[in-house]
Order: C-alpha cells, then sequence, then structure tokens
C-alpha cells in the first residue's frame, strides 16, 4: 500500500509541474504573439516601417500579383529606369504613416479572423490610390538620368542605343519612361489583396499556405482552452500530493514538490535570461539566412519577437521560481518544527550504565 502510494504522489507531482511548465509557456504566447497590440509594438520597435518596406510591398503586388500589363503600352524605348530612382520614389509615395496604417489593418483583420471575430481573413492594400503620386514621384527620381542622356539624332538611334529623343523635353521624356514603367508592371492597377496574391501564387503553395493558415482558429482555441485545462490539472495534482501523503509526512511532501517545481522553472528562466543576454551582440545567425533588403527587414523584427518571447517567459518563470522558493522554505521550516515537537514528546530514559547491585543475605554459621 505504501508502494503504491509513493507511485501516487511521484506521478502527481511529475503532472503538476508538466502542467505549470506548459501554463507558463502557453500563458507568454498569449501575452505577446498571440497579443495584437504587442505585436504592433514590435513592428514599431523593429523600425520596419523606416527600412524600405514600401519597396518590399509593391515588389509583392508586381511579381505575385499577376495582374498583367497594360493592353496600350508606350512606345518601347532602349532607355529603362533605374532600381535606384524606383525605390527613391517608391520610399516617398508610401510614407512610414501610411505603410504602418496598412500592416496595422492587415494585424487586426488577421487576429479578428483567429479570433473568430470574422468568418474569413481579408486584407485590402489601395495602393492603385497612389498610381498618380508614384508617377509623379518617379518622374523627379528618374528626371536626372534623363538629364544625362545624350539627345537622339534619329528615330532608328532611339530605339537602339540610350539617348533622348529631340522632340521631347527632359521633363516629358522623364514622364514618359515613368508611366511606361508603371503600366508595363501593373502593380498599381488594382489593390493588393489577399485574393489576388493567392491568383499569382503557385498551385501548390497556395493550398499549403491555405492549410497552414485554416489552422490558426483552431489552434487559438485550443491554448485558450489549455489555458483554462494546465492551471486545474495542476491545482488537482497539488491536492492529490497532499491527500495521498499521511498527516505527519505531508510538510516533506510538499517541500519536495516546491523544491522540483523550483529547478523546473529554472529550466525555463535560465534560458531565456540567456537568450535575452545574447541578443544584445548577436543576430542569432539570421545574417546568414537573409540578406540585402530583405534581411534589413526581416532581421531586427526577428530578434525584436525572440527577445519579447524571452522577457516574457523569464518574467512568468522567474515569478513561479520565486513562489516556489518560498513554500519550499516555508514547508522546510514547517517540518522541521514538528519533527521538534514529536522529539519533545518522547519521555528521556536514562541508561543503564551502572551494574545492578544484588544486596546479599546474611549468612547463617549456626
Amino acid at each position: 500500500m505504501n508502494i503504491l502510494r509513493a507511485i501516487l504522489v511521484s506521478f502527481a507531482g511529475f503532472v503538476c509541474i508538466v502542467a505549470i511548465s506548459g501554463s507558463i509557456s502557453l500563458l507568454a504566447l498569449q501575452s505577446t504573439i498571440m497579443n495584437r497590440t504587442v505585436v504592433k509594438d514590435w513592428l514599431v520597435a523593429s523600425k520596419i516601417y523606416d527600412k524600405g518596406l514600401p519597396s518590399a510591398l509593391v515588389q509583392v503586388a508586381n511579381t505575385e500579383s499577376g495582374q498583367g500589363s497594360n493592353p496600350n503600352p508606350q512606345p518601347q524605348t532602349s532607355v529603362s529606369v533605374s532600381p535606384e530612382a524606383i525605390k527613391t520614389a517608391l520610399n516617398t509615395t508610401f510614407t512610414p504613416d501610411f505603410v504602418q496604417a496598412q500592416v496595422e489593418g492587415i494585424v487586426n483583420n488577421v487576429y479578428d479572423w483567429m479570433e473568430s471575430k470574422s468568418p474569413e481573413f481579408t486584407f485590402s492594400i489601395p495602393i492603385d490610390q497612389k498610381r498618380d503620386t508614384f508617377i509623379q514621384q518617379l518622374t523627379k527620381a528618374v528626371k536626372p538620368q534623363v538629364a544625362a542622356l545624350p539627345v537622339c539624332q534619329s528615330i532608328r538611334q532611339a530605339q537602339q542605343s540610350t539617348c533622348r529623343p529631340s522632340s521631347v523635353t527632359t521633363k516629358q521624356f522623364a514622364s514618359q519612361l515613368a508611366t511606361q514603367s508603371v503600366n508595363e508592371s501593373g502593380a498599381f492597377a488594382a489593390p493588393i489583396t489577399n485574393a489576388s496574391i493567392a491568383k499569382g501564387s503557385q498551385k501548390n503553395l497556395q493550398q499549403s499556405n491555405k492549410s497552414s493558415l485554416a489552422q490558426l482558429p483552431a489552434i487559438r482555441a485550443g491554448i485558450d482552452m489549455l489555458l483554462i485545462i494546465l492551471p486545474i490539472v495542476a491545482i488537482v495534482s497539488i491536492a492529490v500530493v497532499i491527500l495521498a501523503t499521511t498527516d505527519g509526512r505531508r510538510p516533506a511532501a510538499s517541500s519536495r514538490l516546491s523544491r522540483r517545481i523550483f529547478f523546473g522553472m529554472l529550466l525555463t528562466l535560465i534560458p531565456a535570461i540567456a537568450v535575452i543576454w545574447i541578443a544584445r551582440d548577436s543576430d542569432f545567425g539570421l545574417s546568414n539566412v537573409f540578406a540585402g533588403q530583405i534581411g534589413d527587414l526581416v532581421i531586427p523584427l526577428i530578434k525584436t519577437i525572440i527577445v519579447g518571447l524571452s522577457a516574457q517567459l523569464a518574467l512568468l518563470s522567474g515569478i513561479t521560481c520565486i513562489v516556489s522558493a518560498v513554500a519550499w522554505i516555508g514547508f522546510t521550516i514547517w517540518r522541521r518544527k514538528l519533527q521538534a515537537i514529536e522529539t519533545a514528546r518522547v519521555p528521556d530514559q536514562a541508561p543503564l550504565t551502572q551494574p545492578v547491585q544484588i544486596p546479599q543475605q546474611p549468612q547463617n554459621f549456626i
């Protein structure tokens, strides 16, 4: 019977530690990644809106939307718009405030869908409303490039070499190049939506992404359910440890359980602090995975997410460590006091160190 009771107490203690560890991890997720306000703050802290995100958004529109080109394009010339001019025009057209508003709108739509506040995930970025502004900014950006071109001497030369036709001014030719570039890309013909991106994606990739995204609401609901179940499991496990232990051994069992919880939380606290410390001077090798403009955008954001999640884990596990340490000390003191009381109740018995002398009867010599 004692063996079965010991096994039950040990198993309940193990379940309690697993339940507490799981609750801490899920609570850290819920208060960070699953919190739209925290995610928005991470985006601002990573300065992603000031590092060329407009260029990335339009590149998505150009390469993935599949909107096609203008059916009546401008006459072809041998002069092409430089990438630097396009980048400059994009950054001046799509201001950080505009980009932040669009990204936060997408974030809100994602979380509304995950929280079952919306039946499906949709978004729309109205870049078509920025078409004329972009052409104006691209005209300004490409104007120095056009001004440096020599004047073409003939129509044939204009089609075969990089020169500016003599029939148009520098500003007019720059405007023609800008308009032609926008029309050929087709990027500003319509807003960027989830439907347009899915339409331009590969079929297999589309099905994979659709299947993965479809699980997000279920995952969110599962986490919410576990955050209710796991604390209940931990409380029930603690009750089993207390009730399955005899009265005289409950302080010792409670002290042992508190100690196990303390060291279990240290396994979360120490790595979390180590990650925060390493993040001060390291990018976790992300620069080997992401390079160029994508790296400038993604690396600071990923680091911000890692540090934010680690900080929350460190906070929650640290609090649990403190509580379990206090409980460990308190139950240890309680156990020692009970031992002292039990010892005091036992009557002192002096050992028989002196030999017992048997009185002798006087001898009768009569």
